[in-house]
């Protein structure tokens, strides 16, 4: 059976490894989206007068956008059960750098820096005996 448009439906099926979800409120807080096959998307609007009242742009291409219109819900207006046009919350990737220590009971790091030179001048700050523990400075990555 074919999957009728209807605003009722959920946004959470066959949603792809590391996609979340479309979630209004974070989406209208200013939290990137993309579709549910990894496209940009930029929501325009979020109170068009009609039943899809999400207005967002698409990346078709690197030079091109499509203007596609969205339940609440995230679901596709328009899209004869097609679902990989779905908007999904798009993962939020943040990067630091820790500095690793060691001590005979537990280690431990020293807080998360933007950047490597920040996290090397944390010693400059800091009692110089915790340099002395210190087993390097690395870079972490993570999503949220």
């Amino acid at each position: 059976m074919k999957e009728v448009n209807n605003p009722n439906l959920s946004n959470t099926e066959n949603i792809g490894k590391n996609l979340k979800p479309f979630d209004l409120q974070a989406a209208k807080s200013g939290k990137p989206v993309c579709t549910r096959d990894g496209r940009n998307a930029r929501i325009i609007c979020f109170d068009m007068n009609a039943d899809s009242p999400i207005v967002a742009l698409v990346k078709i291409r690197d030079t091109l956008e499509k203007v596609y219109q969205y339940y609440n819900n995230g679901r596709c207006y328009n899209s004869n059960g097609c679902i990989k046009n779905d908007l999904v919350m798009d993962d939020v990737k943040h990067e630091g750098w820790i500095n690793i220590h060691y001590d005979i009971d537990n280690p431990f790091y020293s807080g998360i820096f933007k950047t490597k030179e920040e996290a090397e001048r944390f010693y400059q700050q800091h009692d110089s005996d915790i340099d002395k523990t210190k087993i390097r400075t690395i870079k972490v990555e993570w999503e949220e």
